[in-house]
């Protein structure tokens, strides 16, 4: 039998909603730093009160919007942990880099809060490094696998991998030197190192 919410939970949910939503567009266009919980109440039309009701922080918000997402990053990784135990070209790796870059730019702003958010705020770094970690490990053990080599030889090469593409596509977002096929070829060059034999 299906549960039946009451009207006062759905406000709740939809009001909680709202906060996460207004929060991700605060932090994308503001600054992480730069929004405050009044920020957030205020573009929602409620009070700072409801905001603590709702969240104890706005880490808290963020990592609810992360955990709403992250799902779709969980799809990708086992998609690209998939392609490399099969064996990648180096076209197919870059066509995957420039979707990813697209992507980013499609949420202008996000890059650059959410690397604010991570060297700043203690619970954003450890949500997000865990989730991370766990993307690191998948393609560590599919590559091995393809290899019939130990995860661990590749576990770090491949964290330093994803740091350093996080690093770039954010330095890109913010500078825009570079045009996004130069991104694009430096991180296929780099990741090409490891993934492709």
């Amino acid at each position: 039998m299906a549960k039946v919410t009451s009207l006062q939970e759905q406000q709740r949910e939809f009001t909680r909603y709202r906060l996460v939503d207004s929060a991700f567009e605060l932090f994308r266009t503001k600054g992480y730093i730069a929004t405050t919980a009044e920020d957030i109440a205020s573009a929602v039309g409620c009070s700072r009160a409801t905001f603590y009701l709702h969240f104890k922080s706005k880490s808290a918000v963020l990592i609810e919007y992360l955990s709403r997402v992250w799902p779709s990053v969980d799809d990708a990784m086992n998609e690209f942990a998939t392609a490399v135990a099969e064996g990648m070209t180096k076209e197919d790796l870059r066509r995957r880099l420039g979707d990813q870059l697209r992507e980013w730019h499609s949420v202008a702003g996000a890059p650059t809060a959410l690397s604010v958010a991570r060297m700043t705020d203690p619970d954003i770094r450890l949500w997000f490094n865990s989730r991370s970690a766990r993307s690191a490990e998948l393609v560590a053990d599919a590559l091995s696998t393809a290899r019939g080599e130990p995860p661990e030889g590749h576990l770090a090469r491949i964290t330093l991998l994803g740091e350093m593409s996080f690093a770039a596509m954010t330095l890109e977002e913010g500078e825009r030197k570079f045009s996004d096929n130069d991104v694009v070829d430096y991180l296929t060059d780099l990741w090409a190192t490891l993934l492709i034999t």
